[in-house]
């Protein structure tokens, strides 16, 4: 489920939009893991009470990841470093949440974790991009698998081959590697921002959870449109750079 980022402590509300439970769901049968657990929530009904005077807050928040993923998708190349950092952060804190303890006693350790691993991430930058990289691209070839009926096995399989050549590849072309990995993480913020803000809408709402669910396909299809988008944006401000720097 969703995460509402209105919610308060929830760092990983706000770091993805798409809720920490996701890290620990594995692969669903019904080929939507990911972030695709916001498609489960049925819209508003016509009796359900909308509080208005928070729903312009609400908006400003969900347009802040829309506005994340932006930064990622076109500038993430040239600030990785941090970005990754805060990428980290949430891996770590949404670690923490996943441990059976008290409310308060899973917030502390995914501060603790969080605040780790942003720091490690620091210090190891290339082996935080192939991490980083590798766990990225499996998710989304096991989530393919599973959505093309593959059994499990075979989707964690395939996700581990993915994790190994993605990872490999960061030590061969370390920034085209950057610049895909942070324009793949803006494309699921802002994909997950503009889900969270139409979902405010039922009957829009209605009609784009029904096509999401029956062709899972396109959930594929924006995320690769948006990672080929923002990765071709970086290359050719690198290379512009590069020629002007030649020149």
């Amino acid at each position: 489920m969703f995460r509402d980022v209105a919610e308060p402590l929830d760092a990983g509300g706000f770091c993805w939009g798409v809720g920490v439970e996701a890290l620990g769901d594995g692969v669903r049968d019904d080929g939507l893991a990911f972030f695709l657990e916001q498609f489960d929530q049925p819209p508003l009904l016509g009796h359900q009470f909308i509080d208005l005077p928070r729903l312009p807050i609400q908006k400003r928040r969900d347009l802040r990841l829309v506005g994340l993923g932006l930064v990622f998708m076109l500038i993430g190349a040239r600030v990785f470093k941090v970005l990754m950092a805060f990428s980290f952060a949430c891996i770590g804190y949404g670690l923490g949440q996943l441990l059976p303890l008290d409310l308060i006693w899973t917030v502390i350790a995914g501060l603790a974790a969080g605040v780790g691993l942003a720091i490690a991430s620091r210090y190891f930058v290339r082996t935080g991009v192939a991490v980083l990289a590798g766990g990225w691209f499996a998710s989304l070839v096991i989530f393919t698998a599973d959505s093309m009926g593959a059994a499990p096995s075979v989707s964690l399989v395939a996700g581990g081959f993915a994790f190994l050549v993605a990872a490999s590849l960061v030590f061969i072309m370390y920034f085209e590697v950057i610049a895909a990995v942070m324009s793949l993480q803006g494309s699921i913020l802002i994909i997950s921002g503009a889900s969270i803000l139409l979902s405010r809408y039922s009957n829009m709402w209605f009609r784009l959870r029904s096509m999401f669910l029956e062709t899972p396909a396109l959930l594929m299809f924006l995320l690769v449109a948006g990672t080929v988008t923002g990765y071709y944006l970086q290359i050719a401000e690198r290379q512009k750079k590069q020629v002007g720097t030649s020149g």
